[in-house]
């Protein structure tokens, strides 16, 4: 006889599994997009500023998943609105955070290429993605946050939805906004059409 903890524990990493792979896949599309249709230079361009992309997926990441532990032990002792607090908290810290980094990486982008000390033509490619990338901190922090708060909650099929939507979307908008003449940048704002999609 299966129990519901079990059914729902399979359900769960499947769709846990799933979007692990397609948020892998949706960082390394602008890579293989650009590197393919804009060169190997555009490709080291993205790569130049992946220290920046980790440290928001990080920072994303550590608020989420405590806000969803936290979540998740206060809705099992039936503290609904202890619950919310915590949810309720993560949002702010995710708008915080996210617009601090958001705010830095519009403000410091500059000095972070002179420091990186790559090639004018590596460099332009980098300062194009990041001249869209900045405003795609905010939306991937928040989608970060309600896709773990749907983990929480069980939902495993709209988490799969959202990545799968993610994916496609900025895999779409990225191939279309390259070929448009946006250069980098149209991998950036791909990015955050398809963080705007999952949201």
């Amino acid at each position: 006889m299966r129990s519901f903890g079990v059914e729902k524990f399979k359900s769960l990493v499947l769709a846990g599994s799933f979007t692990v792979l397609a948020n892998y896949f949706v960082r390394l599309s602008d890579s293989i997009v650009a590197g393919n249709l804009l060169g190997p230079d555009a490709l080291a361009g993205i790569n130049l500023v992946s220290p920046i992309l980790a440290a928001v997926s990080f920072l994303s990441g550590l608020v989420s998943t405590g806000m969803a532990t936290n979540y998740s032990l206060a809705m099992g002792r039936y503290e609904t609105d202890r619950a919310r607090q915590y949810f309720m908290q993560a949002l702010w810290m995710v708008l915080g955070v996210g617009g601090c980094v958001s705010l830095a990486v519009l403000f410091g982008r500059g000095a972070f290429l002179g420091f990186m000390s790559a090639s004018p033509e590596i460099s332009g490619f980098a300062r194009d993605y990041l001249a869209w990338a900045w405003a795609s901190v905010v939306p991937e922090c928040l989608l970060g946050l309600l896709i773990m708060l749907c983990y929480a909650d069980g939902d495993a099929k709209l988490c799969t939805s959202a990545y799968a939507a993610n994916f496609v979307v900025n895999v779409g908008v990225s191939v279309v906004a390259v070929k448009a003449g946006m250069g980098t940048g149209g991998c950036a704002f791909a990015t955050l059409c398809a963080d705007a999609v999952g949201i």
